[in-house]
């Protein structure tokens, strides 16, 4: 996982992200709406909105450094889904959305290695 600066998303990324919240292994977190997740076939972009990309560098992960994606329900106040895109043993990113069944079947589908879930809607 690499930290880019917010202008170089632009070469890195095209279509529609996927809007969510993110929580990062180190304990950094963004409360949904304030991260933007491109999804392509040889990495994942994680950039935060508004402006906060100025502040907080955009995280890119290329696919060979992806060890698993999961999905999960997770529970608070309000209940959301997550995607969890896992690293190695020790590290991962949770990436809150409405929609993670959705972003696995589109992850799996480009060929990332996800793993079974308990998230809804997606098949094993």
């Amino acid at each position: 996982m690499r930290r880019v600066s917010w202008d170089e998303v632009e070469n890195l990324v095209t279509g529609r992200p996927y809007v969510g919240g993110l929580q990062t292994s180190d304990l950094m977190g963004f409360t949904f709406p304030l991260v933007n997740l491109y999804i392509s076939e040889d990495r994942l972009v994680l950039q935060p909105r508004f402006g906060l990309a100025r502040l907080y560098r955009p995280w890119v992960v290329d696919r060979d450094e992806v060890a698993y994606i999961g999905a999960r329900a997770r529970g608070s106040l309000m209940m959301s889904e997550c995607v969890q895109i896992g690293l190695n043993r020790f590290t991962s990113l949770d990436f809150w959305t409405w929609h993670s069944w959705e972003i696995v079947d589109r992850l799996r589908n480009l060929g990332y290695p996800c793993k079974p879930h308990q998230g809804p809607g997606s098949l094993p």
